[in-house]
């Protein structure tokens, strides 16, 4: 399978699970669940923002493979930028 096959299902299958979570999020919140509610959509913005991050390290092990170290090096340091963002934005939220 190619890097890009691999991309579009990683994005589809995140969006999907991101959607159902919000949308889960919102029959909560309708429900006067807050607290699920709350839950719901914090674990729906993080799938929203894990998956280019998994998208990001399937593009870095084909870069790997063909032998293009410049181009991994960007892309890790892109994906530790976002993990430390992730890793910020989810010690904030407690």
């Amino acid at each position: 399978m190619s890097i890009e096959g691999i991309l579009k299902k990683a994005l589809t299958i995140g969006l999907l699970i991101s959607l159902a979570l919000f949308a889960l999020s919102l029959s909560m919140s309708v429900m006067k669940l807050s607290v699920l509610s709350n839950y719901f959509s914090l674990f729906a913005t993080l799938t929203l923002l894990v998956t280019p991050l998994c998208g990001l390290i399937a593009i870095a092990v084909g870069l790997a493979r063909s032998g293009d170290y410049k181009g991994l090096l960007t892309v890790m340091i892109v994906v530790i930028i976002i993990s430390i963002t992730l890793l910020i934005a989810s010690l904030g939220s407690h």
